[in-house]
């Protein structure tokens, strides 16, 4: 997918974007929210890799994702046509990430590019509800910023490693 300043999605980021809108609106959530995508990312090869460097488990993320958006995420009124709209946060994740790859001069948004992007927008909620992100929050951004060769992925995937945020 072109997004018209040069920069490209991986078509397995854009599988995980799709994922991401589906899964919101198959449970007629009002917003498709971050938490949706990091659930799309959970299946993201790039973003695995990245969340198991972390010390993050994927399926315990997942179980932990599932019972946040479930729990917290607001319905759409069962007799509404609306469909389900993407939060404000959801935007500022793909944007900044689409911002850091023009910064650093890559052409191409992975879903490693968009993992740490994630971080930022948890930081609020964690200390109101229990959320899934603070389980590798501190822990990751630590070993991206002082350890990047650990979230290497092999040249044909991408050239440059990621360097913190």
């Amino acid at each position: 997918m072109y997004d018209g300043a040069g920069i490209m999605l991986s078509r397995e980021l854009e599988q995980s974007l799709n994922l991401a809108i589906r899964k919101a609106r198959e449970n007629r959530h009002e917003y498709i929210t971050v938490e949706h995508l990091l659930y799309a990312l959970l299946d993201n090869p790039p973003a695995i890799q990245a969340i198991q460097a972390c010390g993050g488990s994927i399926e315990g993320l997942r179980n932990e994702l599932d019972n946040f958006l479930e729990q917290y995420i607001p319905l759409l009124p069962e007799d509404s046509d609306e469909d389900s709209q993407p939060g404000l946060g959801f935007q500022r994740v793909i944007q900044r990430a689409i911002l850091h790859v023009q910064g650093t001069g890559r052409k191409e948004v992975t879903g490693l590019t968009i993992y740490p992007m994630v971080f930022p927008e948890s930081a609020g909620k964690a200390r109101v509800c229990p959320h899934p992100l603070v389980l590798i929050r501190t822990k990751g951004l630590r070993k991206m910023k002082h350890r990047p060769h650990l979230l290497r992925l092999p040249s044909t995937s991408m050239s440059k490693p990621w360097r913190g945020v």
